[in-house]
């Protein structure tokens, strides 16, 4: 995700999550621009059976970008900060309301 910076510019970052289908999924960009969609599978979700989403801003990229290449926990609600546990490391994006 944060490569792809110089195509899509700086959008709203929409990440979706659904515990019951262990699916994690970004969306950033609008109709008519550069558009970027990325999902992953989850192991051991445990949540809601529904989907869950919070937008974040421009910084998002940069955030999971210092993030290493291997498995995390993630801690997440509706409308609330993206909590990801890797390691030792802890990062907490904030939300940013639509």
């Amino acid at each position: 995700i944060g490569g792809m910076k110089g195509v899509i510019g700086a959008p709203v970052f929409r990440v979706l999550v659904n515990a019951e289908e262990a699916e994690f999924s970004v969306q950033a960009g609008k109709k008519h621009t550069p558009r970027l969609f990325f999902t992953t599978e989850m192991q051991n979700p445990q949540g809601p059976n529904a989907t869950i989403g919070s937008s974040f801003g421009s910084w998002f990229m940069e955030c999971v970008n210092i993030l290493d290449d291997d498995t995390a926990t993630i801690h997440f609600g509706e409308g609330t900060v993206l909590i990801i546990e890797q390691g030792h490391d802890l990062l907490i994006i904030v939300d940013q309301k639509e």
